[in-house]
């Protein structure tokens, strides 16, 4: 292993660790698409991880003429890394509303149903800062209000997101360093889809504005997430109160 490699890999377990989303000896179940992000997170969790604790699972949706193509990269590489690999295929299946939610959706039902057979504590996804940026910068666009902001959250129930302190640029660049085999999927820049214009559109253009652009959103996204979580818990313990009867909102307060 280079000295190149070696970096890389210790970079991908520091964020893994900084995020304090999981423990060595936790048992997870890591997506893996056959990208580059997947392939950090695969690769990061396996040796972040004590040895058994991983199981990667790569969800054939047949979209795409690489789809078997990309299910192999994923073969390989997990092989590579000594990680077994659950393979399912979403083939035939119903393909209602949007094809991106419809696959998200597939994913997450998938991975729901592996971790609650094998007894896993957590599912992890390799999504980084700049997915979160894409993501806040598309709700901004369309879903009015705050509420939709927060967005892409590190932990959402058994799901964790333990790479979102590395930017996509850094992954693919750790991945090619530490040699991962991974694939380029070409509709992710396909200009149909809102997020792939934002990707190739929209945030670059922010980037050239401030090279901070991505950290700057990731920031204001942390803060609003805070805000709403403080909201949430002022709001139900008001409630608390007043069905105690307790007089704790006034008419004239509500009035102002």
């Amino acid at each position: 292993m280079t000295d190149e490699a070696g970096a890389g890999l210790d970079r991908l377990v520091e964020a893994i660790r900084d995020s304090g989303l999981l423990n060595a000896g936790d048992t997870v179940i890591a997506l893996v698409s056959g990208g580059p992000d997947s392939a950090c997170l695969a690769a990061g969790l396996s040796r972040f991880l004590d040895r058994g604790n991983l199981v990667a699972l790569h969800v054939n949706y047949g979209l795409r003429a690489e789809s078997d193509a990309d299910a192999a990269v994923a073969s390989r590489l997990c092989e590579g890394l000594g990680v077994d690999l659950v393979t399912i295929s979403a083939e035939g299946g119903t393909r209602d509303g949007n094809v991106l939610d419809w696959a998200r959706r597939v994913r997450y039902e998938a991975a729901e149903e592996l971790r609650a057979e094998s007894g896993a504590d957590r599912i992890a996804a390799g999504h980084t800062a700049t997915d979160v940026a894409e993501t806040l910068i598309y709700r901004l666009a369309s879903s009015p209000g705050a509420r939709a902001l927060p967005g892409m959250r590190p932990q959402f129930g058994h799901v964790v997101r333990p790479l979102l302190g590395l930017e996509r640029a850094e992954t693919r660049s750790i991945a090619t360093a530490c040699g991962l085999e991974f694939t380029n999927d070409a509709s992710n820049l396909d200009p149909k889809f809102a997020r792939s214009r934002i990707r190739g559109e929209v945030l670059p253009v922010l980037e050239q504005i401030n090279r901070a652009a991505v950290k700057n959103i990731l920031a204001t996204q942390a803060e609003l997430s805070e805000e709403q979580a403080l909201l949430d818990r002022l709001a139900a313990e008001t409630v608390k109160l007043a069905r105690a009867g307790e007089n704790c909102i006034s008419a004239e307060m509500l009035a102002d």
